[in-house]
């Protein structure tokens, strides 16, 4: 897999050519990702504190938490949609990326019904001007 695979986030294998092994630790890692961080991520002012923290380990992975921070901005039922849409947006601002499809999920999110969901993706995309 020599060239960036966008189904991946972007994934780009730094060895050349890989075999499944490097995929299954791959899916693997990605996973984890998910459940570590992503998962716990909560919209309501009482989770602020527990959510930065989060973001701030999602900013230092860089890249590699892109896929699983837009599989939840993607899940209308995602209890954290909001906060993973500020997330999202502040680790494209750390990497200095702006993959097309993050972006369109954060012009979706900013017109959420939701006002919590609407503001943070609001206030992510202020960030990336």
């Amino acid at each position: 897999m020599p060239y960036p695979n966008y189904e991946l986030g972007g994934f780009k294998a730094d060895v050349g050519n890989i075999g499944t092994g490097e995929i299954v630790s791959g899916v693997q890692a990605a996973t984890e990702v998910h459940r570590g961080l992503v998962a716990g991520l909560r919209d309501g002012n009482e989770f602020v504190p527990a959510n930065n923290k989060r973001v701030e380990q999602l900013e230092a992975m860089g890249e590699r938490s892109l896929s699983a921070l837009q599989a939840v901005v993607r899940d209308e039922h995602f209890p954290g949609r909001g906060y993973a849409a500020w997330a999202l947006a502040s680790v494209l601002k750390v990497t200095g990326t702006r993959p097309p499809e993050a972006m369109e999920l954060l012009e979706q999110a900013r017109s959420s019904s939701s006002g919590y969901v609407s503001e943070l993706a609001r206030s992510g995309l202020s960030i990336l001007d």
